[in-house]
């Protein structure tokens, strides 16, 4: 009994004891975030001013001393005025430095080189008050990257270091050319780029769009090819997305210096460009240089309504022919190039990602790799040998009024098909009432006017070899595929082939009398050539099977029960 007693008690005591360990340890800690909030809430400032009260700062850049100054409410480069000062990032620099607060102070310091502060990284000195009456020196140590943040001292304090955060510091630790306004790359609308000419020691090409059918033709050592319209869509698209990557120098005296004096490429583009115009009627003026009072108050009363915007008929959005010519120098530790433009001084740099969609060019990929196509409607007869068998296939076209071709269609039907008024008037869904008022109305002499389309006239075309109609479906069918046969290579050198061709085709346009042969050859076991004026194309085998099975269709004899 008694040794219960015992450890009850002590089972007390130690509750007791644990429960004021426990407060104890709470009011610590509630004391120690009071401390730590009255810290933060007593923050040291290590500059403070209104932003507009800076006048000018003075800092390190590229290990030069270098002052930007208010003129005005300008920024300018002390000593360089032409600089082109970018007062977007210079406004925000200024901002960023008007207020500096401490995280941290560190008192007493014996070793500023612990801070890298001995020999400071930077020094901005910041001039503010009316006529740059006070000035204070913000000495720049090391940064930890780990917390984002800068140990700077103050003055001629040497004894003090501060922690400041890293985006009041980092404004000032750039390159000269990032305080300067970058120009924009002119820019091109591609839908108007009409040649695009590219001069480089070895892979020099020009490529110019036929204004009437828009396609391309590009010319590479002495030898002009049709373009992949493609290719060069892609191309003009190219042009209309350069850009510059970074600002390199305002005023260049050195072109040798970037590579620019002996460019590694010159390229020119021609395009045009949307420019507003005031009309004509703006200057016209009364012959006799006077105006009646009518029309003095007249042209008082069109001038008010036009400064109020409600009139702008007097101007007018034209296209305007442009020639832009820049050139590419050499290449930088940053995967670009050098670019300036022809007429200005200004050198910038383009990174070679976006340079390579215009230079450095293999003019061959940009060729249209179409074997060949007549159209259709050109197509006058086609001669095709096979296996050493050939064959004359002749199109012949007939114009038929839509009554003979609607009987010659129906001729074996059960019921004839009529064309009359009141048919057409029925059947009709989008003008079921017009052939019936051109009927009542008639024309101006009394007489009636005929329906539309009653006699309209109407080309058939047949395809006869040896003496037989073909199929229209099955002509169709083989001529698509012949027509549209596209290289996936295109032979560079000379091809001799030692057999006679496999098959050869000979179009002959009905518009202007001449003939395209081409001849097909087995050129190795995953390709066919197509030979045509001295081009060799590869493409697939299986593309040429199906050719060569289509025509052998025209010719087979369809089982009949």
């Amino acid at each position: 009994m008694k040794n219960k007693i015992v450890k009850l008690l002590f089972g007390v005591v130690l509750l007791v004891v644990l429960t004021g360990g426990y407060f104890g340890v709470k009011s610590y800690v509630d004391s120690q975030e009071e401390q730590e909030t009255e810290q933060e809430e007593e923050k040291t400032s290590v500059f403070d001013a209104e932003t507009d009260k800076i006048q000018s700062l003075k800092f390190l850049i590229d290990e030069k001393e270098i002052t930007f100054k208010k003129d005005g409410e300008v920024w300018v480069k002390k000593d360089e005025e032409d600089f082109p000062v970018d007062q977007d990032v210079m406004n925000s620099a200024a901002s960023s430095i008007s207020s500096v607060d401490a995280e941290r102070v560190l008192e007493k310091v014996d070793n500023l080189g612990e801070y890298e502060l001995d020999n400071p990284e930077n020094t901005i000195t910041i001039f503010s008050g009316e006529e740059d009456e006070e000035t204070t020196v913000i000495r720049v140590g090391m940064k930890n990257e780990s917390t984002n943040q800068y140990y700077v001292s103050r003055n001629d304090d040497r004894s003090t270091v501060y922690v400041v955060d890293a985006a009041s510091i980092d404004p000032f630790m750039n390159s000269l050319y990032d305080y300067a306004k970058m120009q924009t790359f002119p820019g091109i609308d591609s839908s108007t780029v009409s040649r695009v000419n590219v001069k480089q020691k070895e892979k020099s090409y020009e490529a110019v769009k036929d204004e009437n059918t828009g396609l391309w033709t590009v010319e590479s050592d002495g030898k002009t090819e049709k373009g992949d319209s493609s290719k060069f869509s892609s191309l003009a698209t190219s042009l209309g997305s350069l850009e510059f990557d970074s600002f390199v120098d305002y005023q260049c005296s050195d072109k040798g210096k970037y590579g620019l004096e002996e460019p590694y490429a010159v390229v020119t583009v021609d395009y045009e460009e949307e420019v507003v115009t005031e009309g004509e009627d703006a200057d016209k003026e009364d012959s006799s240089g006077t105006d009646s009072a009518e029309e003095a108050e007249s042209k008082e009363e069109y001038s008010a309504d036009e400064d109020s915007g409600d009139s702008d008929s007097e101007e007018e959005i034209k296209l305007e022919q442009k020639e832009l010519v820049f050139m590419v120098g050499n290449e930088t530790e940053s995967d670009s190039r050098y670019v300036m433009i022809q007429g200005s001084q200004e050198v910038y740099t383009m990174t070679n990602e976006l340079l390579s969609t215009v230079i450095d060019k293999d003019v061959s990929a940009m060729w249209d790799m179409t074997v060949n196509y007549v159209s259709l409607n050109d197509l006058d007869s086609l001669s095709v040998k096979l296996d050493g068998e050939e064959k004359e296939i002749n199109v012949s076209r007939e114009t038929l009024e839509k009554e003979e071709i609607s009987k010659d269609t129906d001729e074996n039907s059960d019921e004839e098909i009529e064309y009359s008024g009141d048919e057409l008037s029925e059947e009709s869904d989008n003008e079921p009432d017009e052939p019936e008022k051109k009927l009542e109305e008639g024309t101006e002499d009394g007489s009636d006017t005929e329906l539309s389309g009653k006699n309209e006239a109407e080309t058939v075309v047949t395809y006869v070899a040896d003496g037989k109609t073909l199929d229209d479906i099955k002509f169709s069918i083989f001529y698509n595929k012949l027509n549209s046969i596209i290289g996936q290579k295109r032979l560079t050198e000379e091809y001799y082939p030692e057999d006679e061709p496999e098959m050869s085709v000979v179009f002959h346009k009905s518009t202007d009398g001449e003939s395209v042969n081409v001849d097909f050859y087995e050129y190795d076991v995953n390709y066919y050539a197509a030979v045509v004026d001295k081009k060799v194309y590869l493409f697939n085998k299986m593309t040429f099977r199906e050719l060569r099975e289509a025509y052998e269709s025209l010719f087979l004899e369809e089982d009949t029960e």
